[in-house]
């Protein structure tokens, strides 16, 4: 690798679409449909085009060939994808990847074995019994099809395709202390504390777990009612795919809460004992979760930031914040806050294949010295990425800032970040 950086233009990002995002669950060897789910506008999937898409796949199938993607010159594609030699997925898009495609099916599937555990798939003892249980984890499923599919245009998802969202704690140290005194009463070794959805700590078992999972658990978290405890039956996809874990979950205040794998003990009104007990002292570091920002105060970032986004390509996980400086928007003529959150997960879907096959191309790992840079203008913006090992930062800058300072900017924020250590990074 040369001793300069290597600079790569992206060039314009695709757009996102407003049509309509498909998805059917199907079992392979009949047919029958267990769900379907859509995205967006548009019509839902007639009962003779699903059909008809399954008979494609199968008449593939009873000549030895895997059909698998179909795209059509005007954006639109089909993936099939079939789990277990018992369910058969379908996915239909348009302007999305076969890459990000593959990865909701993926996702899907690995959600349905979260809720019924692969036995129950493979050897299902009722089918209308089966479609009943995976009812529960439709809004889960939803939120997965928003991988492709953004709806709320005014006020965007932050979910970055496939990755877990972090949050940055000042009080992260103290936190961690307490999740290890948490997790050893309840005679577990996996426990995360969540932040407004986001996880700030982890225990290290918890990050053994694989990503897929750990996504999948933050997500789960978010589709029950808050109580001071519950649990959740779930089945773990590759660690313990046929025997459930108990996720239990802990509201310790409005935004905050503990989440445990745990076996059949303790039950939940022990557990509630367990979290008075630990966690009784940690009400004044709790109480600036009220507050919570994106960016703490204390992180002295360049004024000129409009946006950051922070990924992690081996543990597959992100911070993202679309307003680090609240003076940043007012200084200059760049796009409101909550179009920030589309241009930044835009530009990174778009920079991050190239910057990922330029790093892999090098003799050896980047770091701030020589690291490799992508850059993005348009008329009122300018977005630049940088690669330091395992770590990508993508920023938002007005369009008014030259190349050569906008690199500077995001070398001095990359360094700012993982210099302090006060989230799970």
């Amino acid at each position: 690798m040369s001793s300069q950086s290597n600079n790569v233009d992206v060039g314009s990002a695709p757009k996102k679409n407003n049509c309509a995002t498909h998805l059917v669950a199907l079992t392979s060897s009949s047919g029958l449909p267990i769900f379907t789910r859509k995205k967006g506008d548009g019509e839902p999937l007639s009962f003779s085009t699903i059909g008809s898409l399954y008979g494609m796949f199968t008449f593939g199938k009873s000549a030895n060939a895997t059909l698998e993607v179909t795209k059509s010159p005007d954006g639109k594609a089909i993936v099939w994808k079939e789990y277990a030699d018992c369910v058969l997925l379908i996915l239909c898009a348009e302007n999305a990847s076969t890459e990000e495609m593959n990865k909701v099916l993926e996702l899907t599937f690995s959600a349905i074995v979260l809720r019924v555990g692969l036995r129950e798939i493979k050897e299902p003892r009722n089918l209308e019994l089966l479609k009943r249980e995976l009812k529960n984890i439709y809004p889960l499923i939803d939120r997965i099809l928003g991988l492709v599919h953004e709806v709320e245009k005014s006020n965007p998802s932050t979910d970055v395709h496939g990755l877990l969202e972090c949050a940055l704690y000042e009080e992260n140290q103290v936190l961690q202390a307490y999740l290890e005194t948490h997790v050893e009463n309840m005679a577990s070794m996996y426990g995360c504390v969540m932040l407004h959805g986001r996880v700030a700590v982890a225990t290290p078992s918890w990050w053994t777990l694989t990503p897929i999972e750990r996504l999948l658990l933050a997500l789960a978290t978010q589709y029950d009612t808050p109580s001071v405890a519950r649990d959740l039956p779930v089945f773990l996809p590759d660690k313990s795919p046929d025997v459930p874990y108990r996720l239990v979950m802990s509201q310790l205040m409005p935004g905050v809460e503990i989440c445990t794998l745990c076996g059949p003990t303790p039950e939940l009104p022990e557990v509630e004992a367990i979290v008075n007990f630990t966690w009784k002292s940690c009400s004044e570091v709790l109480k600036g979760v009220v507050d919570f920002k994106s960016v703490p105060d204390s992180l002295v970032l360049d004024t000129h930031l409009m946006g950051l986004l922070l990924v992690n390509v081996e543990d597959s996980k992100y911070v993202l914040c679309n307003e680090p400086n609240t003076e940043a928007g007012s200084k200059n003529n760049g796009p409101p806050v909550a179009h920030r959150t589309n241009i930044l997960k835009t530009f990174y879907s778009t920079a991050a294949p190239v910057l990922q096959q330029q790093a892999f191309s090098g003799t050896r790992e980047t770091d701030l010295m020589d690291p490799i840079e992508a850059f993005w203008s348009s008329e009122f913006y300018k977005c630049h990425a940088i690669v330091s090992g395992a770590n990508q930062l993508f920023i938002l800058l007005p369009s008014m800032i030259p190349r050569h300072l906008a690199s500077a900017i995001s070398r001095q924020t990359l360094q700012v970040l993982l210099s302090e250590k006060m989230f799970c990074w």
